[in-house]
């Protein structure tokens, strides 16, 4: 399972494209406070309030939505995958050439 926060959260296109890519549950949760909350949660564990981190996740955080991958488009992803690879090093040399036109 992932959790996805932040601007992209909001995007559900984009949290179903992430379940199928990587083939995993994703949950956006009902707070946006990513960084505030697990501040907030290892504050909370370290001064002693739960025995345990996941205790301290159970009650801290609260799930709004979960996406879970379609079949048919962790097929797809997982071929395109292999092609991006593929690619990536067959375009290799070509990009290190590049390189010095990026300075």
């Amino acid at each position: 399972m992932v959790y996805s926060i932040g601007g992209g959260a909001k995007n559900k296109d984009w949290l179903q494209m992430q379940a199928d890519i990587f083939n995993a549950k994703i949950v956006r949760l009902k707070t946006e406070q990513g960084p505030g909350m697990g501040a907030a949660m290892l504050a909370a564990y370290g001064s002693g309030w739960f025995g345990s981190l996941k205790e301290c996740a159970d009650a801290f955080l609260e799930d709004a939505e979960t996406y879970h991958p379609i079949n048919e488009n962790v097929d797809k992803y997982e071929k395109l995958f292999v092609m991006y690879r593929e690619i990536y090093k067959q375009t290799k040399p070509l990009n290190e050439k590049l390189m010095s036109f990026r300075k």
